[in-house]
């Protein structure tokens, strides 16, 4: 039984051990710098259907969890530059760089549950505003109601960071919470700066 115990307890260490180098990988691959949200904890990774995301973090007193996502850029780049040198003519494929709305609302749509909703809302940030406070080129969040789904799981509610710095990365946070009034009473208790800059692009 000891055994049994102890091998458990090795394998929970080393899955979380896992995703933290991972996740360091990321942040070094991409130029980008997390740090720690005021008061939150590590919390694991739920495997679904619908978003894949490297990290999480929630409040032991609170009912939010925030995940992050980070898709690097460099791989689609030198394949699109590659095929701008070489390609056969009348053939075609989409710059990377030119897809960050497209990227944010099927995001957006996955994380709701799947299908398009018309009551997901949002806006782009102010270029020099996302510049300034994420080092990103583009930036757009959106309020996403959650259907019973095995991303949202409990939750009922999302609101999405989507960010984007061209040739490095696309990255997508995700504020998990039952309403946006519990999402804004966080702010408010904790501090919206101690939230909402955890991850962003190095100066």
């Amino acid at each position: 039984m000891i055994l049994l115990f102890t091998a458990v307890a090795v394998n929970a260490q080393s899955t979380t051990d896992s995703v933290e180098i991972k996740f360091n990988k990321l942040l070094d691959e991409t130029g980008m710098v997390f740090k720690m949200p005021e008061g939150s904890v590590k919390t694991p990774i739920v495997k679904n259907r619908q978003i894949h995301y490297d990290y999480a973090v929630k409040y032991p007193d609170r009912n939010m969890e925030i995940r992050y996502t980070i898709v690097p850029m460099a791989g689609r780049v030198a394949e699109y530059q590659e095929f701008q040198k070489n390609h056969a003519p009348g053939s075609a494929m989409a710059d990377p760089n030119k897809g960050f709305d497209a990227f944010t609302y099927v995001t957006a749509i996955n994380a709701g549950g799947g299908v398009q909703d018309t009551t997901i809302k949002g806006r782009r940030f102010p270029a020099a505003d996302v510049k300034k406070e994420f080092g990103a080129d583009y930036g757009a969040f959106l309020l996403i109601p959650v259907k019973n789904n095995s991303f949202g799981t409990e939750y009922k509610f999302c609101s999405l960071v989507s960010l984007q710095k061209d040739n490095v990365a696309n990255v997508y946070i995700f504020y998990l919470c039952n309403s946006m009034k519990e999402l804004f009473d966080t702010y408010q208790a904790i501090g919206a700066q101690n939230i909402y800059y955890a991850l962003k692009f190095k100066d």
